[in-house]
């Protein structure tokens, strides 16, 4: 397992700089930097944050760091670090970044040693649990599959096997809209960091003319919020399919679908679509299960698809979809680390980092941490 950690670090490094470089740079004012920051000195905090980073996010397994929305640690790491003008002022902030999730990692200079102190410890300890991380596979899952990871002591939910997108469709003929522009609206919220989408298309026999399946425009709103596909209908087109998409972790809510034509002059006039605000008590009486195309049966397979009542966009329901969870109690295998097991990490500039493997827990919390204060601060903007 020590020796993994390199490869998840290299990962983070390579997710946290093409992270800042796409939105974070222009959010930064020049007046935010202590000292100016030259580039070299902005890619070196963030060398030393992203190692760290990789580090405590896969292998460090205090409660409070499983708690953590660790794509918005990221981001806000890293833009915290940028900026920071010397090695004195990076090592303190670092320590201000991860003591509310890893309050036993130390970081030292240069011309320091660590601590013999591993952290905070209860004196009876053949009576507690040992929690570490155990990793099968490449990447910290939550899918079951031949990659999935774990704490020791503790359960785990992980989604099921199955199909990799949850897909419902309805079709219209094609025939009378050629030429014409069609519009797919919809409204869609999520929860749990899930990306909605719907999705149009149009074939023209066999062949597929125009398509899209919003794949770089995902909806992410925890409120209502509206979606919208504009495409062009083929000469030769047979068939419009159109319908809800989703895949990855998390739910998707879907309400108040519209199929619409363009006229010559501009104007748009809606095409009859079935139980558009799935208001009807099983979706699957007006909604097909896939795409449309048998090539992708059996479609759905490890996605729960339901109506829900609560909170809808119009109407008294909405579309609800999300993966089919089981709960991971077994441990994945019976090597793990020890107490006292660390790893030393070299994060330039001169700084150093050793990060606890493994972790006491007593009455299934780990000693030391406060999942509710991180998970609070969080909330807070504490970084």
């Amino acid at each position: 397992m020590c020796r993994a950690w390199r490869r998840f670090v290299a990962l983070s490094l390579a997710c946290i700089m093409t992270c800042f470089a796409a939105v974070g740079c222009q959010r930064i004012a020049p007046s935010t930097s202590p000292v100016g920051g030259s580039p070299a000195s902005r890619v070196a905090n963030l060398h030393a944050f992203a190692r760290l980073y990789g580090v405590v996010r896969w292998f460090h397994p205090s409660d409070a760091a499983a708690e953590l929305d660790w794509d918005q640690f990221a981001i806000d790491g890293a833009h915290a670090i940028v900026n920071v003008g010397s090695v004195d002022a990076l090592r303190s902030k670092l320590i201000q970044i991860f003591a509310p999730v890893a309050p036993t990692v130390h970081i030292v200079g240069a011309k320091e040693e660590f601590s013999l102190d591993s952290g905070p410890m209860d004196s009876k300890t053949a009576r507690l649990d040992v929690v570490a991380w155990q990793h099968e596979g490449y990447g910290d899952s939550i899918v079951s599959s031949g990659y999935m990871s774990k704490r020791t002591h503790r359960t785990r939910t992980i989604s099921v096997d199955g199909s990799m997108f949850a897909t419902l469709s309805q079709s219209i003929d094609a025939v009378p809209h050629r030429r014409a522009n069609i519009r797919l609206r919809g409204k869609l919220r999520t929860a749990n960091r899930a990306q909605g989408r719907m999705w149009l298309r149009v074939d023209r026999g066999t062949a597929r003319g125009f398509y899209e399946g919003m794949s770089l425009r995902p909806v992410m709103s925890k409120s209502w919020a509206s979606a919208e596909i504009v495409g062009t209908v083929d000469a030769d087109a047979t068939k419009v399919f159109f319908g809800t998409m989703m895949t990855g972790a998390g739910t998707t809510w879907y309400d108040d679908f519209e199929l619409s034509v363009q006229a010559k002059d501009g104007s748009w006039t809606n095409i009859p679509i079935a139980d558009g605000g799935f208001e009807a008590p099983d979706p699957f009486t007006t909604w097909g299960a896939g795409t449309g195309r048998s090539i992708q049966d059996p479609p759905n397979v490890g996605w729960s698809i339901t109506i829900d009542h609560n909170n809808p966009a119009a109407g008294g329901s909405s579309l609800r979809v999300e993966q089919t969870t089981t709960v991971l109690t077994k441990e994945l295998f019976e090597a793990a680390p020890l107490p006292g097991e660390t790893v030393d990490i070299d994060l330039g500039s001169g700084l150093r980092a050793r990060v606890p493997l493994a972790l006491y827990s007593k009455n299934d919390r780990t000693i030391g941490d406060d999942p509710e204060f991180a998970r609070r601060s969080q909330l807070r903007g504490w970084i």
